[in-house]
């Protein structure tokens, strides 16, 4: 069996996140020290892999400890022939890097990578509102393990938003990086792949889960002025702050790139 494993390299660019992130990503063994020498044997110790790297070029441009770390992973691949190294572009484009800091970077991770649908109509835009701590985030949520983003995507947009994406109309937008304290003594790690794409005009039944169901999760078509004011707001109970001030930046973004108008907050929403 050849297991495969898929890095961002932009999770490589500090140096102590990119010892944590790839323990967590490889499933390095206990015995791993965090340092080079370590990764080297690591990597020439897993068996037969492939370990494919996105965006690994302005990486290496940039220098420093980042490219000492792709340079100990090719010279684990020149050495062991169980271990293939393959390199692509990154997906899309990295749109902003947002970091609590609120954590011990030497911290074992939990990493949930996970897609968003941009869906435009006319001068709104399809939002799920969280009417129990009133905050809007764009529907998707978290791929699972071995699912294609854009099966994750058609999944996660049809539960939370009871929308149908036509998988033609699926397009590379933006990528943010989120970074805070998890629960108990973990790093939350989280890349955040938006895309654009349109959906059937037929509404569907949400299929929430329970923490859904609870804040009363509602699709609405809103101007983006409105979703943004909402999430600006500084109170939104429990909820991650920098999750909430993604979404508002996310929004700001298309409008300043000529996706939407601002409009007004009093803007009509259904």
């Amino acid at each position: 069996m050849v297991n495969a494993f898929t890095l961002n390299c932009a999770r490589l660019a500090e140096r102590e996140l990119a010892h944590t992130y790839l323990a967590r990503s490889l499933s390095l063994p206990d015995w791993y020290g965090r340092n080079l020498d370590g990764l080297y044997d690591c990597l020439t110790d897993m068996g037969p892999c492939v370990i494919t790297l996105e965006g690994a070029d302005l990486l290496r441009q940039a220098g420093g400890y980042s490219q000492r770390i792709l340079q100990t992973i090719d010279d684990a691949a020149r050495d062991d022939p169980d271990l293939t190294v393959e390199y692509r572009p990154a997906p899309m484009r990295t749109l902003y890097s947002l970091d609590r800091a609120d954590y011990d970077p030497r911290w074992p991770a939990v990493i949930r990578p996970s897609v968003r649908a941009v869906i435009l109509r006319d001068s709104r835009i399809f939002l799920v509102h969280s009417l129990k701590y009133d905050y809007y985030k764009f529907p998707g949520g978290g791929v699972e393990p071995g699912e294609d983003p854009i099966a994750a995507l058609i999944r996660e947009v049809r539960e939370e938003a009871g929308l149908a994406v036509l998988p033609e109309t699926v397009e590379p937008y933006g990528l943010v990086l989120r970074t805070e304290k998890g629960d108990g003594c973990q790093v939350f790690i989280q890349d955040n792949y938006y895309y654009l794409c349109r959906t059937g005009p037929e509404p569907l039944e949400q299929d929430l889960d329970g923490y859904e169901a609870e804040e009363r999760f509602t699709p609405e078509l809103v101007t983006p002025a409105r979703a943004i004011a909402a999430n600006r707001r500084p109170d939104h109970g429990p909820k991650s702050p920098i999750m909430i001030q993604r979404e508002a930046m996310v929004l700001e973004t298309l409008v300043s790139e000529g996706y939407l108008p601002m409009g007004t907050e009093t803007g009509p929403g259904v």
